[in-house]
Formats: C-alpha cells, sequence, structure tokens
C-alpha cells in the first residue's frame, strides 16, 4: 500500500471529526478547522503576534509603529492530536515566508527584515515543542504566491536559517511548477498538483528532492485523477486544503486514495 496524507486545512466543525479523519491517513496532520474559527486560516494565524495592523481583502497594512510578539502558533486541535498521535510521525503546515511578505502591503526593508526573523523564530519554536510529543515532525511551508525566479532568494534564505536549526524543510505549491524554481532550494520535499506538472518534470524534481507529495485528487470536484505514476516513495494527497471542500466527500478521501494505491 502507498502513502497517503493531506495538506492541513479540513472543513470540519468539530476537533473529533477532525482527528478521525487524520487517523485513516498513513500522515497523519495537525490540521487547521478555520470553520470554527477564522484564526485558523494561514493568514490570520500568524496575526496573533502583530500588533497595530488592518486587515482587508487577503492583504495586511501595517500601522507605522506596528509591534511583533514571539507567540505560539494557535491550532484548535494542538491538545486532541497530541492526545491522538503522541509518539508517531506527523506533519504541519504554515504560511511560508514569500506568501507572507506578498501578503504586506508598501514594506520597508527594515520592515521587512524584521518579519522575515519573527517568522522564523516563531516556527522554530513551534517545531521543536512539536518535536517533543512526535517521533518525527514534517514542516511544510505553504506557498501559493511563490510562482516567480524573483522570490527565490528570499525563501532560499529563510529555508537555510530553519535548516541551520537542523529543520528538514518541505514546500506546498498548489500552482503551476516551474523546475527553475524549485531547484537549489534545499527542500527535503515538495508538495504539489499534478494537474500542474508533466511526468518528465516530475521525474525531474523526484531526482532533485527526496520526497514528493503528489496532489492527485482535485479539491473542488473531489474526483481521483484518472492517470497518475505509481511510486511506494510518495505521498498520495489531495491537491490542496480541504476547509471549502464538502465534509460528507472528505470523509471518502482516505477510501479513494487507498483504492488506486495500493
Amino acid at each position: 500500500m502507498l502513502k497517503t496524507t493531506h495538506i492541513g486545512s479540513l472543513p470540519f466543525k468539530t476537533i473529533q471529526e477532525a482527528i478521525n479523519l487524520n487517523k485513516e491517513f498513513s500522515l497523519p496532520v495537525l490540521s487547521t478547522l478555520p470553520l470554527i474559527d477564522d484564526r485558523e486560516f494561514m493568514l490570520q494565524q500568524v496575526l496573533v503576534g502583530i500588533k497595530g495592523y488592518t486587515h482587508k481583502d487577503f492583504k495586511i497594512s501595517l500601522d507605522e509603529r506596528f509591534e511583533l510578539e514571539e507567540y505560539k502558533i494557535p491550532f484548535l486541535m494542538e491538545d486532541a492530536f497530541i492526545q491522538s498521535f503522541a509518539g508517531l510521525e506527523v506533519k504541519w503546515q504554515v504560511i511560508g515566508i514569500v506568501t507572507l511578505l506578498k501578503s504586506i502591503n508598501d514594506l520597508s526593508e527594515a520592515s521587512k527584515k524584521q518579519i522575515i526573523n519573527w517568522h522564523t523564530v516563531n516556527i522554530i519554536s513551534y517545531h521543536q515543542f512539536l518535536l517533543s510529543h512526535f517521533s518525527k515532525v514534517h514542516l511544510f511551508l505553504d506557498e501559493p504566491m511563490y510562482i516567480s525566479l524573483q522570490d527565490k532568494a528570499d525563501l532560499k534564505e529563510f529555508v537555510d536559517d530553519l535548516k541551520k536549526e537542523q529543520i528538514k524543510v518541505n514546500l506546498h505549491c498548489c500552482g503551476e511548477i516551474k523546475l527553475e524554481c524549485f531547484m537549489g532550494l534545499g527542500l527535503e520535499g515538495l508538495s504539489l498538483d499534478l494537474e500542474q506538472i508533466k511526468e518528465t518534470e516530475l521525474q525531474e524534481l523526484n531526482y532533485h528532492i527526496k520526497n514528493i507529495y503528489l496532489g492527485v485528487i482535485n479539491t473542488s470536484s473531489l474526483e481521483l485523477a484518472k492517470d497518475h505514476p505509481r511510486n511506494r516513495d510518495f505521498y498520495y494527497t489531495p491537491a490542496c486544503g480541504l476547509a471549502y471542500s464538502d465534509p460528507k466527500k472528505v470523509l471518502n478521501i482516505p477510501k479513494l486514495l487507498s483504492s488506486r494505491t495500493n
């Protein structure tokens, strides 16, 4: 049987539903539940550590005297997840630095450096917290806005800083996959949408990146791709987060993946 997991967000309105679903995957995920609390959305999750901002239309405007506070990245299901999966291998995901920086209006160079350092410290702290409860922890940076080589330098520096703390960094990108954007980043793994890549490009990526998390279920239709490569080293997943998906259909995803990955 091939390995299965999912991206991060789930559409449930109870923590127990999220726990139960995660038990059906070979790699459980510390999931976000934004339909219970909108602070669980990707961008809002980090706003709890910023004092002095406005947030409108998915963009942040910082006040002139904004402050950054070190904080524990919030997950509603944290306690229940630890109780259910303690000692096992797990996955978690947080907004990536490129997407975070692009979500902030009129960012000065000095403020940019502050944000980068602050986000790095908070990720390291939370990852170390998780390592105290689980045998192995996979960190994924969620980067829907990483689409250009112009952003590669910032991302590589960020990844390198996390790796200095012995953190193996994975990336999730649900948009177009341009090979040159991912080569040389030193990633442990890449989570991507099968529909966004050719099989020959996938083979090349796999040569340079150790672990591939292949999105073979369309997040809107929740249908499995008719044809996809079979590789026992891959993880098979939905293509993106499931916060807005039909919760009844989401319950069938582990079975759907298993039926085509045996």
